[in-house]
């Protein structure tokens, strides 16, 4: 399958990390008048269970903080590895979830 790296100094931050092979999940967002429905949890869970062999890393943007989104994170087992300035110059915490599969 075709690798595609939409940023090669995170890519290198992840790999430095020991992780060689992963699917990151840069934005899930919902429509405000769906949210808290299990929408993204769908998604996750989808993610989760197809997907049980690589690792899952989320970048979380810090500034503004985004309680909800590390929140729902945590809830499903992901841990932040580092924080790291994107190409953009928003700040963020890089997260994994690491599949037991």
């Amino acid at each position: 399958s075709a690798k595609q790296i939409l940023d090669p100094t995170l890519d290198a931050k992840i790999k430095e990390c020991g992780i060689n092979q992963y699917i990151i999940i840069k934005q899930i967002c919902t429509h405000p008048e769906h949210t808290s429905k299990g929408i993204a949890s769908h998604l996750y869970n989808a993610f989760i269970n197809k997907y049980d062999h690589i690792p899952l890393v989320v970048a979380i943007v810090t500034n503004p903080p985004n309680p909800r989104s590390i929140a729902f994170h945590k809830k499903y087992g992901f841990k932040q590895i580092f924080r790291y300035t994107a190409p953009d110059g928003l700040p963020r915490s890089i997260w994994i979830y690491a599949n037991k599969g």
